[in-house]
């Protein structure tokens, strides 16, 4: 789930030092240009693995090497933002090496190889200098007399120990039952038909689907007023499991993969007014292909938000604590991503906005109730 902070944070680092060595750079998203060449950001340039690697070996040395409690949890927080400001100079490094070599160098796979020997230098120097305020090592105490701590456990001990075992059986019933009382059937769900001043429309308006994987049911459907066409694209879940659930770090409007055909450049939020009460959704710009191609590359305008046991929302850990507490409460697992999109033509984002609005206006209140009938009938 860090992961694409990690990358945004690493492409803001890596574009403003590019800025004060004053190498012109243009940037979209994750993806920036510079008089050499093109580059972006993926997800094995997040950093992730740094921090992971760094957090275990650094909290493994600072329990060996220190005493005091304070200089422990100094020395682990150090080796969590080390790694971070470490990945944003390697990142950087690698752009020069490439820029300065006429991209001989790390353009390819051994700017990974890189990555780790820089990686293995920044923890060896974080080592030194932990080595230099390492407390003494403490005396090792004379053994405690054969009575001591001895005899039988306490009855206090006996009843936490079978409060623990009544707890993990518990649990593993209660976790059988709710697993057997969401069964993965499809739901009976038809997308809205075309309301007043729209129609059907047909052919699809890109090739691009959102990266939610195993959904219950898939379904999608163009619409069009005056002919400009938009689309609504629902991903259903139900009978979530470790393969198949709605919120994962892994789900998103596009691949974070190298090679990936679309690219998110932007993000937003924006407020539908509708008889029920405002509804907040998510808006997103995305871009096919990569910088430096056609300068026809196809772009989107999509609003987006997940809809949980009969409430919209437009927050991960919200949707997330939802879908739980339903479960919980017997009332099912079934929630959805919605996704409202259309062409984004001269890059006229309020054009584009416009459309949408007056799209999810007309059908989006229709898709809710049909959301709430498919739960329903589960």
């Amino acid at each position: 789930f860090m992961v694409p902070m990690m990358m945004e944070w690493t492409a803001d680092f890596t574009v403003a030092a590019l800025q004060l060595t004053r190498i012109p750079v243009y940037r979209e998203g994750l993806q920036f240009i510079i008089p050499s060449g093109n580059w972006s950001v993926v997800e094995a340039c997040s950093g992730v693995r740094y921090l992971i690697a760094s957090f275990m070996v650094g909290t493994l040395f600072a329990y060996l090497n220190f005493s005091v409690t304070w200089k422990r949890a100094l020395f682990i927080f150090i080796s969590l933002a080390v790694p971070v400001v470490a990945n944003w100079l390697r990142a950087y490094l690698i752009v020069m090496l490439g820029h300065l070599s006429g991209n001989k160098l790390a353009a390819g796979v051994d700017h990974i190889i890189y990555g780790w020997v820089f990686f293995g230098l920044v923890i060896g120097i974080m080592f030194m200098v932990g080595s230099r305020f390492a407390d003494p090592a403490e005396p090792v105490p004379a053994a405690a007399s054969a009575g001591a701590g001895g005899g039988a456990p306490s009855g206090l001990a006996w009843g936490v120990c079978a409060a623990v075992v009544l707890l993990l059986l518990g649990t593993q019933v209660w976790g059988s039952r709710l697993l057997r009382e969401a069964p993965g059937t499809n739901p009976p769900l038809a997308l809205p038909a075309p309301a007043a001043g729209w129609v059907a429309g047909s052919g699809p308006v890109s090739d691009w689907q959102p990266f939610f994987a195993n959904p219950s049911l898939s379904l999608s459907a163009r619409y069009e007023a005056d002919k400009q066409p938009a689309v609504m694209n629902v991903a259903y879940y139900r009978g979530q499991s470790y393969e198949r659930k709605l919120v994962s770090s892994t789900n998103g409007l596009v691949e974070m993969a190298e090679g990936a055909k679309w690219a998110q450049v932007q993000s937003g939020l924006t407020t539908l007014p509708t008889p029920a009460g405002p509804v907040q959704l998510r808006t997103a710009v995305l871009r096919g292909s990569s910088l430096g191609g056609s300068i026809a590359a196809p772009r989107l305008r999509v609003w987006h938000l997940y809809w949980v046991g009969g409430r919209p929302t437009v927050s991960d850990a919200r949707a997330k604590l939802m879908l739980s507490l339903n479960r919980l409460l017997g009332r099912g697992d079934d929630g959805a991503a919605i996704f409202l999109y259309t062409a984004l033509d001269d890059e006229n984002i309020a054009n584009a906005d416009a459309l949408l609005q007056r799209f999810a206006s007309a059908h989006l209140e229709s898709l809710f109730r049909g959301l709430e009938a498919a739960h329903a009938a589960r």
